[in-house]
């Protein structure tokens, strides 16, 4: 008590009140972590033709995953090129990622040690996108690889990708896809192309 009342002697009330205002309102609360006017989207797609493009429609500011299934088997990668922008001056690379035909399942420069066999790689396969936004507008992208029967069989994860590197285009840079699936929120305000998306209410 005696020291709360020397620090109100030295400030006075009025000032104290206003420091502590000025503290609290002075941070702001990360994209990643705000729950208003954003709602749950899934876009989800029968199947993707090599070389087709599809218009990533949910938050990267937000948590999102995409999921596809897949025949490989190929001497081409079989993934997904994400973050192509349209009609824009950025100097940004899109981001590929997948099962390389060497193998080894990546994101960007980044691949797992683990080599998928010839044997293994021509099952029909199951990969999982997951993109987690952190502090400092950066994000944690884990991609899985299943077999059939749903065994984990090699994992990569990226942290070197903004939330903005996520944004824009989808683009098949591999073989044949089936039922892809992405998962995320997006902005009331934002109101995509029914015939491509479902909207939980």
């Amino acid at each position: 008590m005696l020291r709360r009342s020397l620090f109100n002697l030295l400030l006075g009330n009025s000032e104290a009140t206003s420091l502590t205002q000025e503290t609290v309102t002075g941070i702001a609360m990360p994209d990643y972590l705000k729950t208003e006017d954003i709602n749950p989207l899934v876009q989800e797609f029968d199947e993707i033709t090599p070389g087709q493009e599809v218009e990533l429609m949910v938050s990267t500011a937000h948590f999102f995953n995409i999921s596809w299934s897949l025949a490989t088997g190929s001497s081409v990668i079989a993934g997904l090129k994400l973050g192509i922008k349209v009609a824009t001056n950025e100097v940004q690379l899109p981001i590929e990622l997948g099962l390389h035909a060497d193998g080894y399942l990546f994101i960007g420069g980044v691949k797992d040690n683990r080599r998928i066999s010839k044997e293994k790689s021509t099952q029909s396969l199951q990969l999982l996108l997951e993109v987690h936004p952190q502090a400092g507008n950066l994000t944690y992208a884990r991609l899985t690889l299943k077999d059939h029967y749903g065994l984990t069989l090699a994992t990569v994860k990226n942290r070197s990708f903004s939330t903005e590197n996520w944004a824009g285009k989808i683009n098949n840079v591999g073989q044949f896809v089936k039922h892809l699936k992405i998962e995320g929120s997006t902005l009331n305000k934002f109101s995509p192309n029914k015939s491509e998306y479902t909207n939980y209410e």
